[in-house]
């Protein structure tokens, strides 16, 4: 069986978008996925929402989503997914699609991919 076909049945992503996010809370997950490879903090996405830190923690949390941090880890170890799962072994590395986005302790990396996915990041490069 495929890993895309694998893949569609895996756990829903930890904050589904859908229309009844406010605005500003889609800036900030629309600010995620556009910035997935660049350092990211809270006042960025608080700036991109055009909400204080504190007031997006908020908006988060009202809107029975992770932290925003929590979020961005998501969203990045989606992406490290779909680039792993998407090359061939040889060709690329899990230490650099960590790295590539942002992911500096590996071990930790490994440990978060592990605990979202069911298996570790070396299993879905090979496939």
């Amino acid at each position: 069986m495929s890993r895309r076909v694998l893949d569609a049945f895996a756990p829903a992503p930890a904050f589904p978008r859908f229309p009844g996010h406010p605005a500003n809370v889609v800036r900030a997950l629309d600010y995620i996925e556009a910035h997935l490879t660049e350092p990211i903090t809270t006042a960025d996405l608080a700036a991109a929402a055009g909400l204080s830190q504190r007031g997006l923690q908020q908006a988060f949390g009202r809107n029975d989503l992770p932290t925003p941090l929590e979020a961005l880890r998501e969203a990045r170890l989606r992406r490290a997914r779909t680039l792993l799962a998407d090359a061939r072994p040889g060709e690329v590395s899990v230490a650099t699609v960590a790295r590539q986005l942002g992911f500096v302790h590996l071990g930790r990396f490994a440990g978060y991919y592990a605990e979202r996915f069911g298996e570790r990041p070396s299993d879905t490069l090979r496939g």
